[in-house]
């Protein structure tokens, strides 16, 4: 009787570990499921602050396509020429590396001949699904610029073509702050920066479609 009893608390014994240990390694499942959820580096977009106010500064039809508009983001003379127009002195940008097979990152960096200071900007592009166009990201951070040295500009170019007429795209560029620092000035910084950008895109933009246009005549 004593041997059966023994036996019988072996195995219960065994029974109450083998049930432990279960719940124990469902416990380290449980604990590591989230990991897997994490989004994947297609769903990261650059403008990651939801709370940022995005208003619209520039928008247009420009007699271009929108593949040809985007050589304005190549890095090459086309690029070099327009921003050095618009008051962007010593204009470096790195070249596009991918980030996923859907989305490219550069940098860039260049100095304000118009308003002093110089501007870092980091910029991602992706071309959008199922539409003929792409969306650039970018964000500027100035530096020796009155009352915007505290900001973060945040840009969103939407491009797309256009059936309106043949050989054009639509743009749309929206701009959001993002205050680094409190400034007394805040408020007329942000008119400033709203006003300047909204300047510098026409001239950018008015004097691409130049260029590009230039070529059609010329071809």
């Amino acid at each position: 009787m004593i041997y059966t009893n023994l036996m019988s608390n072996r195995v219960i014994m065994a029974l109450w570990k083998t049930r432990s240990s279960g719940l124990e390694q469902k416990g380290e499942t449980t604990d590591k499921e989230p990991e897997p959820k994490q989004l994947p580096n297609e769903e990261v977009s650059l403008l990651g602050n939801e709370d940022v106010k995005m208003s619209e500064v520039y928008s247009a039809v420009l007699s271009v396509d929108v593949n040809a508009l985007m050589e304005m983001f190549s890095g090459g003379p086309l690029e070099h020429k327009v921003m050095q127009k618009a008051g962007c002195v010593d204009y470096s940008p790195t070249e596009w590396e991918p980030v996923n097979r859907n989305m490219y990152q550069r940098q860039i960096s260049f100095r304000l001949s118009k308003h002093g200071g110089e501007a870092t900007t980091k910029q991602q592009k992706y071309n959008l699904q199922n539409r003929d166009g792409w969306v650039l990201e970018e964000v500027m951070t100035l530096q020796g610029v009155l009352h915007e040295d505290y900001s973060s500009i945040q840009l969103k170019y939407h491009m797309m073509s256009t059936s309106l007429k043949p050989n054009s795209c639509s743009i749309q560029v929206m701009l959001g702050i993002v205050w680094l620092k409190g400034t007394r000035h805040q408020k007329k910084a942000t008119k400033n920066v709203m006003s300047n950008s909204t300047n510098r895109l026409k001239e950018i933009f008015s004097e691409v479609e130049k260029e590009l246009s230039s070529r059609k005549g010329v071809s």
